[in-house]
């Protein structure tokens, strides 16, 4: 069974370049243009990732992200926020937010797949903060 990654971005051309990339890696992909569509896809799709782009236009991601958390089928669904805003309380506000990874933008789509594949796996192993620690560091 392959992993499926929920893609919540609003930019129609990155969204389809995230999507067939991940695909094309062999996870199995769904994708929301905004936050009220991610949450209705979220029950039958039942992601085992969260790709959430900070910018959307319904919602901001922080309240997005607040109710994922509070929600009990995806209190533990991994967050991975992406964002143009890249500065430290920026990435700070994300952490704090419970997000397990930041990717910037711009970014390469090719190499993402690698990239969330390393942060499950980190997970697997061990904590979203030992996730963040393999991507930033320690604090």
């Amino acid at each position: 069974m392959s992993t499926r990654i929920l893609v919540v971005e609003d930019d129609q051309f990155l969204a389809k370049v995230i999507c067939d990339n991940l695909s094309f890696d062999g996870f199995e992909v769904a994708r929301a243009a905004d936050a009220h569509a991610a949450v209705n896809l979220l029950r039958e799709f039942g992601p085992d990732l969260i790709l959430l782009d900070v910018m959307l236009p319904d919602l901001g991601v922080f309240e997005v992200a607040e109710e994922l958390r509070a929600a009990e089928p995806t209190r533990d669904v991994p967050l991975v926020f992406v964002s143009a805003r890249t500065s430290p309380a920026d990435l700070a506000r994300g952490r704090a937010a419970g997000a397990v990874d930041y990717v910037t933008k711009p970014f390469d789509p090719v190499r993402l797949a690698d990239r969330l594949r390393e942060d499950l796996d980190e997970l697997a192993r061990g904590s979203a903060d030992d996730v963040w620690e393999l991507r930033f560091g320690r604090d």
